[in-house]
Formats: structure tokens, sequence, C-alpha cells
């Protein structure tokens, strides 16, 4: 097969083509060298065009076509997302804090991660808590109010990323476990909700590890029953420092009640029923 350099050489009819390049220089995003060409035509009388013009450079068509890709594999992995009915209609508007110091606190640290977020300033939050008391609530939350900001967010209880990995062994699986993990490592945010209620062994920890380190410097959410100073107790010394990683001492967020979160909304309902029925 002929080149497109011998192509230009030997003309076409009775005209032929001279290239050569001129200047190269880095593209404005600094991923490619862009050439300036110049093409001379020269015609049967011997009359010659020139015509220059640097290549294209195609970072952004490799941006937005890497931005699809994810964006499909993120609405994949959606469908593993928390179906609790509790949850499916969760947000901050409606979160419950009543007159709890500790849940207004929360949730002012959860309306501020949402109206700074930045993709490429990682930032943590921890919520700790019993169950109960709305971390998981307010987690989604902010995964839905980041969802609608246009970036891109997963949202996962802990034992189901480890499910996912499981499935991907599978013969019939779409996606190798690698696939996924690049997705949990590329995605915005990473909601991992229930940390340390998984079935733990070494090859969890290992695939936590991986996770964690493969998301340093990024944004991620985590809720747990397990305080921070409590976690060596369950994870090996690597992953807690994965999770300590740039979280600061503001960003763990300890909700104590004194009546659970699911408990209180419960009474609330059925204090409403009996005053209903009182006015019938």
């Amino acid at each position: 097969m002929k080149s497109l350099k011998d192509v230009l050489n030997e003309g076409f009819g009775n005209t032929r083509f001279s290239q050569r390049v001129l200047e190269t220089k880095l593209c404005p995003h600094g991923n490619e060298t862009l050439e300036l060409r110049e093409t001379t035509k020269i015609a049967k009388d011997g009359t010659k065009t020139v015509h220059t013009q640097w290549t294209e450079c195609l970072c952004d068509v490799a941006k937005q076509a890497q931005a699809e890709y994810l964006q499909m594999k993120v609405q994949k992995y959606d469908r593993y997302t928390t179906q609790n009915p509790d949850l499916e209609h969760a947000t901050l508007r409606n979160f419950d804090y009543s007159a709890d110091k500790s849940q207004v606190e929360a949730l002012k640290k959860s309306l501020d991660y949402v109206k700074n977020f930045n993709p490429e300033k990682g930032r943590k939050l921890y919520f700790y808590g019993d169950v109960g008391v709305g971390k998981s609530h307010l987690a989604i939350a902010i995964h839905k109010e980041i969802k609608k900001k246009g970036f891109h967010s997963i949202y996962l209880e802990m034992d189901k990323i480890m499910r996912i990995i499981k499935d991907t062994w599978s013969k019939n699986s779409e996606e190798t476990e690698g696939e996924f993990l690049k997705v949990l490592q590329e995605v915005d945010l990473l909601v991992i909700d229930d940390l340390g209620a998984e079935f733990n062994n070494q090859w969890v920890q290992e695939r936590l590890f991986s996770i964690l380190n493969s998301r340093m410097g990024k944004n991620t959410i985590f809720t747990s029953n397990i305080d921070l100073l409590d976690l060596e107790g369950t994870y090996s010394k690597r992953i807690v420092d994965r999770i300590l990683d740039r979280l600061d001492y503001e960003d763990y967020i300890k909700i104590e009640l004194t009546t659970s979160y699911r408990r209180k909304k419960l009474m609330q309902q059925l204090l409403k029923d009996r005053e209903n029925q009182g006015e019938e």
C-alpha cells in the first residue's frame, strides 16, 4: 500500500504535490505535537500553489470521548446504588435534623461540601455514628446534588463494591475487574456507604486498598459505624493511612443521637397518624 507521501509525489494526473513540516509546537493542552505543514501543488505548466496549515489538536475530542465512556459506565453501576425506600427520596432539603446539634452540624458540612465541590481539589468526608442517625441520608443526598451539577458520582455500599468485583469474574460479565476499578478511580466523587459492615478478609482488604490508593487526592465520602480511632482494629495500617490521607479534622462528622434518625421519623409519623385519627 502506498503512503500518503508517495501519492503526493506521484501526483494526480499531471498535477504533483510536495509537503514539508515548517514548524512544530505543543498543543494548548501540552499533550500533542502539532505541525505547521506546507503543501505545494505543482501544475502541468509548472505553476506552484503553496498552502500552509497547522495540524488539528485532538485532545478535546479524546477528552469528550473519555467523558462519554465514563458516563456510560457510571450509569451502568448506578443500578447498584442503594434502593432503600428511605433513601430513594433523600435530599439535603428534607433531612430532618430537628434541634439536634450534631445533625445540624452534619447538614452544614454537607451543604458546604456541595457548594464548594471541585473535582480538581480532592476533599473527603467521614460520617460516623450508630445505625439510623442519618449518615446514609446525607451521603446519598450529596451524591445526588453533585450529579445535578454535571459531575460524575457513584454511591455504593461497601459490600456491593465487593459483589460487583466478584461478578466481573463470570464468563458472562461484560466488563473486567480492572475496568470496574478504573471507573471507581476516575469518577469525580465516590461515596462508600457502610464502611466496615462488609465481610472482611485479606482479599477484601487488598481490593479496598487498591480502590483507596487509586483515589488519593480525589473526592471521596465514607459512612461508617466505626470511629476513626478504632479503624485499625478492622483494617490494615496502610488502608487506614489511605482513609485518613487529606481528611481534615473538621470533615470528620460524628452524629450522636439519643433516638435514632429512623426511630425519630417513625415516631413522628405515628404521632401524625394519631392526630389525624383524633381529628376524624
